[in-house]
């Protein structure tokens, strides 16, 4: 906790706020004091106690400590952030979104030693280590299949993806009421499983993850899984399984405000009318959407929906395509 205590302390002074000032019936001086001089851990009631009582969320002390740590959060991860900067899913998994992302079919053999690395740090005797084993395992077999441009064995390699997520989507299935955690792993491993599977793990998804649906973390997840699934319906052909979540996703954003949510799900809408019922009307919700993002500043979006764009548009006229996962 000596991380955790040296931060608070900081916040603490930098607000001009003394031990005294800070003290009450649930933390006395000298518990504040060994808290922060690392001496005594602390529970979460009377951390986020403190927390308000100088004025910082709790996401932004978790968001802090991950700055300490020397944690990034990648971008298109930022929805993970709260699991992968935290002390029980510490840097691996952003570790292992820098590898696999961004390189365009360009891996090296530097990547595979980066996730053999990556692989063998993992404590595995938790149920993270071990899930997160396998996704960084099937991650090295994408890679390996891209350097060695495999192109032709796509159909094979989605049949070894989907057995080695066995115990993953076992893990699922048995758990009765969903939080954060299993969202994040649903979300994870949801472009290597079947269709039918993910199908099923939808719905089960977002019933038992409704308790804690307000959250705004938990919101973003079931928006997240939402697009993911849709992405692997309308790839594969399952047309109404797509428009469902279309709908649930148009349910979730309905009179939120969120516009960058409402923009993406337009963009869905294009992809989807482009492939179910006229490719030009499509693309131009396609390209209305894009508009929308350059409009709201966001260059580095525009650059990753153009992309996606281009692979729609290829996935119909040759089915036979690379996906988009």
């Amino acid at each position: 906790m000596a991380l955790e205590g040296t931060l608070f302390r900081q916040l603490r002074q930098d607000r001009g706020i003394t031990l005294q000032q800070l003290a009450d019936k649930m933390n006395s001086v000298a518990f504040i004091g060994k808290f922060e001089r690392g001496e005594t851990r602390i529970s979460f009631d009377r951390l986020e106690h403190l927390l308000s009582r100088i004025n910082v969320p709790f996401e932004e002390f978790l968001f802090l400590r991950a700055t300490k740590r020397g944690v990034v959060p990648a971008v298109k991860m930022d929805m993970l952030r709260g699991f992968y900067i935290t002390a029980d899913y510490p840097l691996p998994l952003n570790q292992v979104w820098q590898v696999i992302a961004g390189h365009e079919g360009q891996e090296t053999a530097a990547d595979l030693t980066a996730l053999d690395k990556l692989a063998a740090s993992l404590d595995q005797t938790t149920r993270w280590g071990q899930l997160l084993a396998i996704f960084v395992a099937i991650s090295r077999a994408n890679v390996e299949s891209n350097i060695q441009g495999r192109t032709d064995d796509t159909a094979t390699l989605m049949t070894q993806f989907r057995q080695m997520t066995r115990p993953v989507v076992s893990y699922l299935y048995g758990i009765e009421n969903w939080g954060s955690f299993e969202l994040v792993i649903f979300q994870l491993f949801q472009g290597f499983l079947e269709p039918a599977t993910t199908h099923q793990l939808l719905g089960t998804a977002l019933a038992a993850s409704a308790k804690e649906a307000p959250l705004p973390l938990v919101y973003k997840l079931r928006l997240n899984i939402l697009a993911s699934a849709f992405r692997t319906f309308i790839q594969f052909g399952h047309r109404p399984w797509a428009k469902e979540c279309l709908d649930q996703q148009a349910d979730l954003v309905r009179n939120t405000g969120e516009l960058m949510e409402a923009t993406t799900l337009r963009f869905q809408r294009g992809w989807y009318v482009m492939y179910a019922e006229d490719y030009d009307q499509g693309k131009e919700m396609c390209d209305q959407a894009i508009s929308i993002f350059r409009i709201l500043d966001q260059p580095v979006v525009v650059e990753r929906f153009l992309m996606w764009r281009d692979i729609i548009i290829e996935g119909y006229h040759n089915p036979q395509a690379p996906k988009l996962i």
